[in-house]
C-alpha cells in the first residue's frame, strides 16, 4: 500500500443514534461498552472487532451502516484531522480546563472545586453552557464557558477555529 494509510470513521454510528434517538449512555447499558472505548471512536481511533459487533447487534445493523474506511494518500495529519472531525472535546484534569479540537489543545485554569463535566447544554460559536460536578454540591450546576477572550488572547483567529466546529462533547478520564 506504500504510504497510503486505512482510516476508520464512525460518522455514521453517530448519524445511526441520532435517528434512533439512541443516546451514548443508553448504547453503553446496552452493549457494556467502557465510555473510554467510545472517546476513541469519537476520536476516529481503532476498537476491537468485537466491539463493532456488539453495537451492531444493539443496533440491529451491518458494520458499514456504523463504520466507513477512509484511505489517506499523504494529507498532513492536522488537515486531516480537521476534515474527518468536526466535534470538540471538553474536559479537564486536577486544575485545568482541557478544550481540545484537531491539533489545537488549549487549557485553562478550573475552580479548585470543579470534579468533572457532566453534559453539554449548548454550544454557540465559542459559548458553551455546560452541566458541572463540584465537590461542595452533590447537585450539577450549569455554567459558562465563553472560549472567544482565550482563543483573542492566544492569537487564535476565532472565526477560523471555530466555523469548523459544529458539536462539543465531554471527555471522562
Amino acid at each position: 500500500m506504500g504510504k497510503e494509510r486505512i482510516k476508520l470513521n464512525y460518522k455514521p454510528l453517530w448519524k445511526l443514534m441520532i435517528d434512533t434517538e439512541t443516546t451514548k449512555q443508553q448504547l453503553r447499558e446496552k452493549t457494556g461498552i467502557a465510555p473510554s472505548t467510545f472517546t476513541k471512536m469519537t476520536n476516529n481511533e481503532y476498537v476491537a472487532l468485537d466491539v463493532l459487533v456488539r453495537i451492531c447487534a444493539a443496533m440491529h445493523c451491518g458494520l458499514d451502516d456504523i463504520v466507513e474506511m477512509e484511505v489517506n494518500n499523504g494529507w498532513e495529519a492536522a488537515q486531516e484531522w480537521r476534515i474527518i472531525m468536526d466535534n470538540a472535546i471538553l474536559s479537564n484534569d486536577s486544575q485545568y480546563t482541557i478544550f481540545k479540537y484537531g491539533n489545537t489543545v488549549i487549557k485553562f485554569r478550573s475552580p479548585y472545586s470543579l470534579e468533572y463535566y457532566s453534559k453539554i447544554n449548548e454550544w454557540d460559536d465559542g459559548y458553551i453552557v455546560v452541566m458541572t460536578k463540584y465537590k461542595h454540591s452533590e447537585k450539577l450546576i450549569e455554567e459558562y464557558i465563553d472560549l472567544v477572550p482565550i482563543l483573542e488572547n492566544l492569537y487564535i483567529d476565532k472565526n477560523e477555529f471555530l466555523r469548523s466546529i459544529k458539536e462539543v462533547v465531554v471527555q471522562h478520564d
